[in-house]
């Protein structure tokens, strides 16, 4: 919904990234780069996204957007198990692309 300029109730981005180390170093890669370079960036960990409850939340210096970044959800989704279609929003100024992950069930139906 953020995407096409609607808030949200949670006012967060949900973010799900492949669960591998090099992938969680890219991820704090990226918000050091975008929120020049907030030192509570280092606080996400591979042992938290890897581990038991994979799942942290990041408050960026700007308060304007939180990010919700998951490895899964349970065993129910992965970054692997959910369907993907990129979004193109070129049309609100400079252009920007998106890829939108939806988890699919059982049977390959996404929710």
């Amino acid at each position: 919904m953020g995407f096409h300029g609607l808030v949200r109730a949670t006012e967060d981005l949900d973010v799900f990234i492949r669960a591998t180390p090099e992938n969680v170093e890219r991820l704090k890669r990226a918000f050091r780069a975008a929120y020049g370079g907030d030192p509570n960036v280092d606080e996400i960990s591979a042992t938290d996204l890897l581990g038991e409850y994979p799942a942290v939340r990041y408050y960026p210096p700007s308060g304007d957007l939180y990010f919700d970044v998951m490895t899964r959800l349970g065993e129910v989704a992965s970054f692997d198990t959910v369907a993907a279609e990129t979004k193109d929003g070129s049309r609100r100024g400079p252009s920007a692309r998106s890829t939108v992950r939806t988890p699919r069930l059982s049977g390959g139906t996404s929710i």
